[in-house]
C-alpha cells in the first residue's frame, strides 16, 4: 500500500505559530518530522506531522486509522526528513514498525 492510498492523504496543513516572516522564495512543503500519539480522552490516535513551508513550521495529522498502521507510516517517513510532502505519497508503507 502506498501513502497516497491512505484515507485523508494528503492531510491539510495549519500554521504552528503566527509569524510575519515572508519567505525569500516559494518552496514546496517538506517533512520536518512526525510522531504517533495514542488515543486520549475524546481524541483518536494520530500521526502528528510537522512540515516546513514558506519559511515556517506547519502542522498536520493523520487520524482515525489503527495505531499499528500509524506506526508503520511513521517508520516509512523515517529518513525522509527534508523531502517534499508531495513525493512522500508515492512511498510504499513498510510492512512492520
Amino acid at each position: 500500500m502506498l501513502i497516497r492510498d491512505l484515507e485523508g492523504w494528503p492531510p491539510p496543513l495549519s500554521e504552528s505559530y503566527s509569524s510575519d516572516v515572508i519567505p525569500a522564495k516559494l518552496e514546496p512543503a517538506t517533512l520536518k518530522g512526525c510522531k504517533v500519539y495514542p488515543a486520549t480522552k475524546g481524541e483518536p490516535a494520530k500521526l502528528a506531522i510537522i512540515v516546513t513551508y514558506q519559511g515556517r513550521d506547519w502542522r498536520s495529522a493523520i487520524a482515525n486509522l489503527p495505531v499499528p498502521l500509524l506506526r508503520r507510516v511513521e517508520a516509512t517517513f523515517r529518513g525522509h526528513e527534508g523531502e517534499p510532502i508531495a513525493k512522500l505519497g508515492a512511498l510504499e508503507i513498510v510492512e512492520s514498525a
